[in-house]
């Protein structure tokens, strides 16, 4: 029986901030949880908000000690609270799992490959399944 041969896999580069792909993948699912107001103050630039708890959660760092260029640490810690009370993390999800079931590249938890977005978003909602807390 002919075998496949399989090549070294290469390492996922660390990603800090949501690739214009994954981006343009996630923003309307975002939009359609929280709808910019057509009056009252302009909401947070979520795609900073979701850059920063990303940085948050690779870095270990303290909410407090998120650099500025992602907002003020509290906008961006209640944006994270929010996102995971509303289920929105588990909406992204299971959007792109949807997503590789239709382009062929899920066929059972385990099967690889992934696409890359995935993959990533899978070490992201790891790390955000350790990081809240649930009450019981």
């Amino acid at each position: 029986m002919p075998t496949a041969e399989i090549s070294p896999a290469r390492p996922l580069p660390t990603v800090w901030e949501l690739p214009d792909e994954l981006w343009e993948e996630i923003e309307p699912i975002l939009d359609c949880f929280y709808p910019p107001a057509r009056t009252g103050r302009p909401r947070a630039d979520l795609r900073l908000v979701l850059d920063g708890i990303i940085h948050r959660l690779r870095s270990g760092c303290r909410w407090s000690q998120l650099p500025e260029r992602f907002g003020a640490p509290s906008t961006v810690h209640g944006w994270f609270q929010r996102f995971a009370a509303d289920g929105l993390l588990e909406e992204i999800w299971a959007y792109l799992m949807t997503e590789c079931q239709e382009l062929g590249g899920v066929e059972s938890e385990s099967s690889p490959p992934l696409p890359t977005a995935v993959l990533w978003w899978h070490s992201v909602f790891a790390l955000v399944s350790f990081t809240v807390h649930r009450p019981l």
